[in-house]
């Protein structure tokens, strides 16, 4: 409409000077003050205030953590689900959109999870390497990294990936497991010195964790395989001390897994080095 009124004023102009002397200056002038009472009709919007601008960014501030973790959330879900190529896109756009989200590490680990389960080793080494020594997502990185190398057939190097988790992070959540992997690929490189000694750390240091069932049953297997320490009758012992934990009702033996096995391997054992029928 102003626009339109400028030009509607403009033609009038233009008409006054055609028509000569007709009209004076003072009619112009009248004209133009017209033009600029309407415009001051239209106030133009008045630039936000300081503090204004300070309460934005304080919302956009509080608004990037509930993004990015809804972010990782439904990421995690889509993983779940086996929808890995979307949850993949949400764990990058984090990385990506959020550079400084406290999520950011989560999302590579969970990008390098993705790359296990399409059996890209190389690409999840790759992704899980990219999480800093500083960042607590770090002994889950490492612990990863081995599970790939342990996969590619590097079982020292996977071996020294799982003791950085489970002696330079104790109180992780994944030192425990870590311990039982070295443990077990101790045992599968003919070292059963240091795999009994895994175990027995496990066992000693995490009691509550649900990883001491699967410590005890393997150092059974130890001493009954291990062409070094092979000893029938220890072997035998650790078997009828699980299933006494089971039947005792012990957490992580009551319900294990393992239970049967360790029956299993306790009669077998029974039946062939000590005549026992059962």
């Amino acid at each position: 409409m102003k626009n339109q009124l400028v030009t509607a004023c403009a033609l009038m102009i233009a008409v006054s000077a055609a028509s000569a002397q007709t009209r004076d200056y003072k009619e112009n002038e009248d004209i133009l003050k017209q033009i600029q009472e309407y415009n001051n009709t239209k106030k133009p919007s008045s630039p936000p205030s300081a503090e204004a601008d300070e309460d934005k960014a304080k919302k956009k501030k509080t608004e990037v953590p509930a993004n990015d973790s809804v972010l990782l959330k439904t990421g995690i879900n889509m993983f779940n689900s086996g929808n890995y190529e979307n949850a993949a896109k949400n764990f990058r756009q984090i990385i990506d959109d959020y550079p400084q989200s406290p999520y950011a590490d989560t999302a590579r680990i969970w990008i390098g999870r993705i790359h296990i389960k399409k059996y890209e080793y190389a690409k999840a080494i790759e992704e899980l390497a990219s999480v800093a020594e500083t960042s607590g997502e770090y002994p889950a990185a490492r612990y990863d990294t081995g599970f790939c190398l342990n996969a590619q057939g590097d079982s020292a190097a996977a071996i020294s990936c799982y003791q950085t988790v489970a002696y330079s992070f104790p109180e992780h959540e994944l030192a425990d497991d870590a311990l039982l992997q070295s443990g077990i690929l101790f045992a599968k490189t003919g070292k059963g010195d240091e795999a009994i000694a895994a175990f027995l750390l496990l066992s000693s240091r995490y009691k509550d964790r649900e990883t001491v069932d699967d410590a005890l049953f393997c150092m059974g297997k130890v001493f009954e395989s291990d062409p070094e320490l092979r000893d029938i009758e220890r072997a035998r012992e650790i078997y009828r001390l699980f299933l006494k934990k089971s039947e005792e009702g012990l957490p992580h033996f009551k319900d294990s897994p393992l239970k049967n096995k360790a029956a299993r391997e306790l009669k077998r054992i029974e039946e062939n080095h000590f005549r026992i029928k059962q």
